[in-house]
This record gives structure tokens, sequence and C-alpha cells, in this order.
């Protein structure tokens, strides 16, 4: 062997021996990683860096630990060979990894190694990596969903290889919290003089700079690559230039005067400095002067004035913005966090992440400011607003008739443009930022938008419980008027009533219905004196009301007729079976005769959610219905053992032969407290005819097997069969249930009376292609 290799080992071999470096309180450890292969410059870099005992600091300085990341002596490049003191275990207890490099970008590297950083992870220390290094992090996965950068010549290898990673090539390192990614070999010290600064702060960082011969800060955003060689009498002449700009801080300079002074035309100085720095010479003269306050704050207690003049900034607001510009606190926050020497946030402790999420967003040196995102933040707001007041408006002025189209319009005519506008600029972030928008944009984005839309639901809940409360005397009251007179009719609608369409006090309703039902939702009137006007108490008709007063049509004279009542639902018995403090909906059935007018309280339809609660809800003695009419004529009227039954908001018609839909032809038509051992008596009245009552008396057929099936549900249905002859006949049907799904019908079967003109078939047909299987009965 060569007398100069064997000097080499000898001297390598000294690592063995080397006594472990006495621990300071406090201090973190750092383990450098080394594996076969791996190049002694990158290595080199971090043991030079971390490992020599720097007391002059007067910090508790890094304690290092050199291991071996995989078993036996490690045979370096240019066939070195390396005895490291630790091995794997050192990492699990270690505050700071560092990985100097890696062999083969395609080959994956032990497991126990990634093993041991995917815990090192886990329990909240930060790992490192130098150049190629990345590679042994992108096996582990810990840049899966990060940015992160490697030397500019693999960047499209590790894109290529792992596409979860953003990866870039335009940086010198990458800062992702936990995670920090350097590029070239040299860069690695610029990356781990960058976690000096961030443990220690800027004068430590400085100094020990110094000792290095090493620029003191050289900002990650810096290209890894120049476009081209500097003339070699050009550098010294910027060197000397940069040495008077340091000495130089407090004065005022203009691209004007730093041309002079190094006797350079501006458009020369300024194509130099860049080649050199990657910076205008005026952005390196900022930095340089950021970096001398971050110093002055670090050392001194002088007041903010003084540190901005002394760094050369013309005012304090110049000063607090450049350097929250740079350091992503204000100088207060960070003198604040530097009194003691050493940030306690950002002292490397294994515990410190530990429970705290990172950003996985690949922030480089410090997080993206707001202000690169303000204007769509700006839009957030704008429209937010906009909804916010609207909302308001709806809320707080329920009766607005006509004025709900006005809010409408406004909403859309205005909210969805800037909608869109919205949409566009958080697309245009996710694009230039590759997808890592930080999450406090997307809040300040999407979340006031959100919480305004929530304005209106969230003020008809509270509404709805003040209602509630009351005894139900402001809630709105649901009305659907039924024109059988054949005249065109002008409701009168006051104080105030609120259509599907948002129509205005004096409703027109056109005399040819069955076909035009009005359906619409009457208000107390807050806003006037006009509550005494109001025909409601406690959800329920004043008594002591006997006509129907209608409207004036356009150059006419209202009119009035006598106002029949029918008798309130039994809502209390109802009640305690439907299990709800609030108890079923009531709808007031107007039905306006040539020479009086009917109103019918009747429940609500079950539809929806309602339906689906009470199939699962095993009340006992609901019965809901639905009629399949095939007679001559629409059915506009229908009553149950006395009672009115919600029809919807039309008529029933009669079901054609063959139907295009049988389920299109299906009504549900209001539920009812019944007993279904006893004949039903069933009157109804049709478009044909709306003065005479049509009346048969039906018997629900019982099941013949009366015991019940796993799953079946107690709500009792029973389709209605109107037969042409003026009969009618009914067949009884339950639903059976699996848990939250339908597992199918049990049925009593089509009647006799009604196979001969039922086109649509039984109730299980009813469901249409979906239906469940038919079960015995």
């Amino acid at each position: 062997m060569p007398a100069r290799h064997s000097a080499a080992r000898a001297c390598i071999g000294s690592i063995k021996a080397m006594p472990s470096l006495p621990a300071e309180p406090n201090a973190p450890t750092v383990a450098i990683v080394a594996c076969h292969g791996q190049g002694l410059f990158e290595f080199g870099c971090a043991v030079g860096l971390f490992a020599p005992i720097r007391p002059e600091l007067g910090v508790a300085w890094y304690r290092t630990q050199l291991c071996a990341g995989e078993p036996g002596a490690l045979r370096m490049l240019g066939s070195a060979q390396v005895q490291l003191p630790y091995d794997l275990s050192a990492v699990d207890d270690a505050d700071i990894i560092v990985i100097p490099g890696w062999r083969e970008p395609s080959e994956r590297p032990p497991q126990a190694l990634l093993d041991a950083l995917t815990r090192a992870h886990a329990r909240g220390a930060r790992i490192t990596s130098i150049c190629s290094g990345a590679f042994v992090l992108a096996w582990a996965g810990l840049l899966d969903g990060r940015q992160a950068t490697t030397r500019w010549r693999l960047t499209e290898t590790l894109a290529r290889e792992f596409p979860r990673i953003h990866v870039r090539d335009d940086v010198l390192y990458v800062d992702a919290g936990s995670i920090i990614t350097s590029a070239g070999s040299a860069t690695g010290m610029d990356m781990m003089l960058h976690m000096v600064r961030k443990d220690y702060g800027a004068r430590v960082a400085n100094l020990v700079a110094e000792r290095l011969v090493l620029a003191p800060w050289r900002d990650a955003e810096r290209s890894q690559r120049v476009s081209r060689a500097i003339p070699l009498g050009e550098p010294t002449r910027l060197a000397k230039l940069m040495e008077w700009m340091r000495r130089n801080l407090r004065e005022p300079h203009s691209l004007g005067s730093l041309a002079e002074q190094a006797a350079l035309s501006q458009r020369t100085l300024q194509r130099q400095f860049l080649e050199a720095t990657g910076l205008s010479p005026i952005d390196w003269l900022i930095r340089e002067r950021v970096a001398y306050a971050r110093e002055l704050l670090e050392t001194t207690d002088r007041p903010l004035q003084w540190v901005a003049e002394q760094a050369g900034f013309g005012s304090q607001e110049s000063f607090r913005r450049h350097f929250r510009g740079m350091v992503d606190a204000s100088p207060i926050e960070y003198r604040n966090q530097r009194r003691s020497g050493i940030s306690a946030d950002r002292l490397p402790s294994t515990r410190q992440d530990a429970g705290t999420p990172r950003p996985a967003d690949g922030t480089v040196m410090t997080a993206t400011p707001y202000r690169n995102y303000r204007f769509g933040i700006g839009v957030s707001l704008v429209l937010a607003s906009l909804l916010a007041a609207l909302g308001l408006i709806a809320v707080c002025t329920p009766n607005l008739g006509w004025g709900v189209v006005a809010l409408v319009t406004l909403a859309l005519w205005v909210g969805v443009p800037l909608l869109v506008l919205l949409l566009l600029a958080w697309i245009r972030y996710m694009v230039r930022e590759r997808g890592n928008v930080p999450g406090g944009v997307h809040a300040l984005m999407f979340l006031p938008t959100a919480l305004a839309l929530l304005i209106v639901p969230l003020g008809q809940a509270l509404h709805s419980t003040v209602d509630t409360a009351t005894g139900g005397s402001r809630a709105a009251i649901a009305e659907m008027h039924i024109n059988l007179s054949d005249n065109a009719l002008w409701l009168d609608t006051s104080p105030y009533a609120s259509t599907y369409s948002g129509a205005g006090p004096d409703l027109p309703m056109n005399g040819q219905t069955p076909e035009h039902f009005v359906a619409f939702h009457r208000y107390p009137n807050a806003q006037s004196d006009a509550d005494s006007a109001f025909p409601y108490d406690n959800a329920r008709l004043k008594p002591g009301i006997e006509h129907y007063h209608y409207g004036a049509p356009p150059g006419g004279t209202g009119t009035r007729l006598p106002l029949r009542r029918q008798s309130y639902p039994d809502t209390a018995a109802l009640t305690r079976v439907w299990g709800t403090s609030g108890g079923p909906d009531i709808v007031h059935l107007y039905y306006h005769y040539a020479d009086h007018v009917e109103v019918a309280p009747a429940l609500a339809r079950l539809a929806g959610a309602t339906e689906y609660e009470l199939e699962r809800s095993r009340v006992e003695g609901l019965v809901q219905f639905k009629t399949h009419n095939y007679g001559a004529a629409p059915i506009v009227r229908l009553e149950i053992n006395g009672a009115t039954l919600d029809i919807g908001d039309n008529a029933i018609a009669p079901i054609p032969a063959p139907p295009a839909a049988c389920t299109a032809s299906n009504h549900t038509t209001g539920v009812a407290l019944l007993n279904l051992d006893q004949p039903l008596q069933v009157r109804w009245q049709t478009a044909a005819a709306p003065q005479e009552w049509h009346r048969t008396r039906v018997q629900v057929p019982a099941f013949r097997q009366p015991q019940p099936l796993d799953g079946q549900s107690t709500l009792q249905r029973v389709l209605l069969y109107v037969l042409p002859d003026g009969t009618m006949a009914a067949e009884r049907y339950v639903e059976v249930l699996a848990g939250d799904s339908r597992r199918g019908i049990k049925a009593t079967g089509l009647p006799a009376s009604a196979a001969a003109h039922a086109t649509c078939g039984s109730a299980y047909a009813t469901y249409g292609e979906d239906a469940p299987a038919p079960l015995a009965d």
C-alpha cells in the first residue's frame, strides 16, 4: 500500500478512537450518517461545521455523533475505509440527523436506515440531506407531498422516480420545517448555516461562517446554476464593492452611486452582481442590512429606531416591512425570541415537533407572506361581505315578498362572478406554488364565504327555536289554496306572505284550477303594526274570523265570502307518538267555492328525511296513504274518517293507460292515526263537479301473516285504488328493513276488484325499477 494511503487510513482511523465530546446542558445532538460510497467532501462539510467545540460562541453548541448506516468499516468514495464510532442506534436519540449523500439514486438504501429515519421523524427530530442524500429521504417516504431539492443534475431523476415530491431545481435548499434538503455539495454549508441561524441567531451563524471563511448568508432562493463564468478581474472589484457596502450600511445608496463607487456602468454592475450573487445590488444590500439588524436585535437593547438607523433603513416602517419579508417576524417578535440567546421554539429538541404537525408545503427559508395572496383574500372578503349583508337582510326581514327576488338576483349577478374570480385566483395560486399554498390562505379565501352562507340557515334555526319556545306564535303558517269557483281570485295575503315565486301582497289566482293550486307561507309582519291583522294566533286560525277577504284586482274592489272551518287534527296525541317536541307540521288547506270558503287544517305530507326516520322509529298506529286514481276526473279534495288529507300542490290526476311512468302518478296523500281494523269512511271531490261529494266505505285487508318479519316497519302504508265506477279498493303494505337498507316490502296484494283497472299494478310495482323484492305474506 502506498505510504500516503497508509497515512490517510491512520488519520481517518483516529476517528474511531476519538473520545466523545463533552455534552453541555441542552446541547442538541447531531447524528451524521454515512454509508458505503459516501463522498468525503459532503461528509467532511457536515463534520467540519457541527463537530468542533466552539466555546467562544457562548452557547450550548451541538454534540456530534458520526454514525455508520451500514455494518462494518465503510468504503468511502476514493476507496478510503472509515470505521465510525456509532451505529444506527444513535439515530434514535439524535435531535438532528444529517444524510450527506447517497451512492446511487436507483438503489434502495438499507431498510434499517429507512426505519431509523422514519422513527426519528415520527418523534419530531429534524432530518436534513446534502446533495444526493435527498434520495434516502425519498426512499423513506419522508418527502411525499413536500417541496425538496437535490443536485440539479439529479432533480429530473428525483421527480421521475418519486412523483409525489414537489422537486425544485431553482433553489439552494428547501426548509420544510422538520425536513430540510440542500442542492449541490457546497450548498450543504449554506443549509447548515441556515440551521445554525435558526437555532442560535444571526450573530452565532456569522461567527461560524467567518471561522469557516464562508459567506454568512446565501439566500435559499438563489439558483443552483450560474449562467456563465465571471471574468477574473470582476470578482475582485465586486468583492471590494461588497466590503465597502458592508462598512457603509448606514449611508443611503442607489444603483447609480454603487456603480460610481465600483467604476462601472449601472447596466454592467447590475449584470455582474446578479451573476456573482444571484441578486441585484439593491436586493443584496437590503439582505445585508437585515442580517446586521438581526445581530443588533440579538446583542443590544437599543430602541428599534436606533437599530433601523444603524442598519441603514430610512424609517421604522421600511425597516419592519423588509425585516418581516425576510425573517417572517417583526423586529420586536424576533428580539423577544432571541433574548435568551437561543430561541426556545427553534431549539431542535427530540420532543419539539412530536405532537405538532409541521407544514408540508416546502416553505423556503420563511413562510410565504400572505401579501402574495392579497388579491384572492380581498375577493373572498368582498364576496363574504356581500353574502353576509344579503343573509342578514333575509334573516332580519323575513317578509320581503318580491324583495326576495331582488336579493337572489343581486346574489347571482354579483356573487357568482366574484365566486368565479375567487376560484380562478385560487387555481392560479395552486399552479404557481405547485399545490403548496399555506393552509391559512385556503382558510382566508374560503372560510369567510362559508361562514356568510351559514347566516340564513342559522338564522332560520334560531327563529324556529324561538317559535317553539314561544308556542309557535311567530312561526310561518303554511297555506294551500285550491280554487274550485271557476272565477279568477285575488288572494289577500296581508299583512304579508311569501310564495315560491316571491309574490307580493295581493296574489292573482287563476280560475282554471285544479291545474293551478297555490301554496305559500304567511308571516306575522314584525316590521309594521299589522300584527293585529294577522289571522293566526299560536299557529291556529283566530276564532273570531268568520269571513275570507279577497284582495282587489287592478281597477276593482275586494270582496269577502263566508268562511267555514274544520277541526284541527289531534296533534297532541300525534306528537306523543311522533316522539319530538315540535310535532308534525300543519298545513291550512283553503277550498275556494263560488259562495263560500272552507279551511281544513291537515297534517303535512311525509317526505324525505321525515319519512325515512319514521320508517325506523317503530311508531305504532301511524298510517300513510297513497292514491291511484283510475276515475275520469282529477281528485281535488280527499277526506278519510272526517280528516282532510294533504294531497300536495296539484290534483290527483287520472292515471293514463298505459302510463308513461307509474311512479310519477303515485301521490303521497298525508298521514293520520287510524285503526285499520275498522272500515274507512272515504269521501272526495273532483274537478268535474267540485261541489259534489263522492262517498264510499272501504275495508283495508289485514296481513295473512300477522307476526311481523325481522326488521318490519311499524309505519303502515295504504294504497287506495279509486275505480271508474266510483268505488274504492285498498291494499296494505309495509317496508321491511335490514339496518339502513330496504330489504323488501310485505303486502296484502292487489285487490281483485282493482285488478282489471290497475295498469300500474300493485303496491310493489309503485316502487319502480329499483323496487325491493316482495316478501311472502
